[in-house]
């Protein structure tokens, strides 16, 4: 290469390098600029989370960690399922090699010869409580209390899960000859919110979203631009204003309650054929509670009209068990009627703590004669 040319390329370069860097700066000169009138129009406004009524979790030492990061996990794209959560370990919730939240064992020390299965979605998987405070994890302390230390409680609830994913689940544990003695499901929410979003019965949370990230090259890189500035976010809604949400139809609730209703048979056929035991439970929501609010709960809100579907369909589900005589499906709705301290945490089937406590009891109080029995029991 001669020298003119090599020094007319250098110069391109460092030109290119130049207006590139100053491209950078203008870039992030004009994110801080609209953060900070951002934060001051917030500043003006006031802070309405400073004017609701203390979050049940204020007065605990652990709930400022877990805000600050002390439950974070992340999941993994699954060709059967659509998403799974990877393993790893954070402050406060521990994924195990099969990608399974951890349950705690309050008898380590006992042999365990059977064996429960805990299927739902984010309420089962204990998206807001510790790896020791989960549902599975009180059932496994629970059955320890009334004489069964040799139960091994699993749980399989994943954030977002319906009962169609957590059947695939199901199917991919039979499939290894991986038999439970009982199956356990709990549902309501994620048979309800993904027709609500969506207008489609028999999809998932979140569905476009996902199926977005896995088409076209060099999406990764710009929803990784897309959630760092919130600039260019508003740019691109305000060329784009994004699609809303269908925002549900309660006509949708007799074809839910029918797909619901056929998946428990599904699971029954398997059972028979596999030898295990099933129960299905539908969990408590605050949009069909009869407890009175606190002021907490009274803070609560959703999308518009999202409490008139879930109770609608939660009806639908219910006349059809009773129509069809499902017999191993029990609702949880009238859990905490009597209840006068918070219980949910939001509008979408998350609860405290202590509620997880008493859903626990009362999936113990159904499942603890199913169980085969042991030489611990007898």
């Amino acid at each position: 290469m001669s020298q003119p040319l090599a020094q007319r390329l250098g110069r391109l370069i460092r030109d290119a390098w130049h207006v590139l860097g100053i491209a950078i700066l203008m870039l992030v000169c004009a994110e801080l600029l609209y953060r900070g009138q951002a934060a001051a129009r917030q500043a003006l406004r006031g802070n309405p989370e400073l004017e609701r009524p203390p979050h049940p979790y204020d007065g605990q030492s652990w709930w400022a960690e877990w805000q600050d990061g002390g439950a974070r996990w992340d999941m993994r794209f699954d060709p059967y399922r659509a998403l799974w959560a990877r393993p790893g370990v954070s402050k406060f919730i521990t994924i195990d090699s099969e990608g399974r939240r951890v349950t705690f064992d309050a008898a380590p020390q006992v042999p365990k010869t059977t064996t429960v299965y805990m299927f739902g979605g984010s309420a089962m998987f204990g998206y807001t409580a510790r790896d020791r405070y989960t549902i599975p994890s009180i059932v496994s302390e629970e059955l320890v209390r009334r004489g069964r230390p040799d139960v091994k409680v699993l749980n399989y609830g994943q954030s977002t899960f319906n009962l169609t994913q957590e059947v695939n689940t199901l199917i991919l544990e039979l499939r290894a000859r991986r038999v439970p003695s009982v199956a356990v499901f709990m549902d309501g929410n994620n048979e309800i919110a993904p027709p609500f979003q969506s207008g489609r019965v028999g999809s998932i949370l979140n569905e476009d979203q996902l199926a977005g990230r896995l088409v076209g090259p060099g999406r990764g890189f710009a929803d990784l631009v897309m959630s760092q500035l919130l600039l260019a976010r508003r740019l691109v809604q305000a060329v784009q204003p994004p699609v809303e949400p269908f925002l549900g139809d309660e006509k949708l609730c007799p074809e839910i309650a029918e797909q619901y209703v056929a998946l428990t048979d599904v699971v029954r056929a398997l059972g028979r054929e596999f030898g295990f035991d099933s129960i299905h439970f539908w969990q408590p929501m605050y949009a069909t509670t009869k407890k009175p609010p606190t002021a907490w709960e009274q803070t609560i809100s959703s999308a518009p009209r999202w409490r008139e579907t879930v109770v609608a369909c939660t009806n639908a589900v219910d006349r059809l068990v009773r129509t069809r005589a499902v017999t191993d499906f029990h609702s949880l709705n009238d859990l905490f009627d009597r209840e006068t301290s918070s219980v949910f945490l939001d509008d979408y089937g998350h609860i405290v703590e202590e509620g997880n406590r008493v859903v626990a009891a009362a999936i113990v109080d159904r499942i603890i004669d199913r169980l085969p029995s042991s030489e611990v029991h007898r």
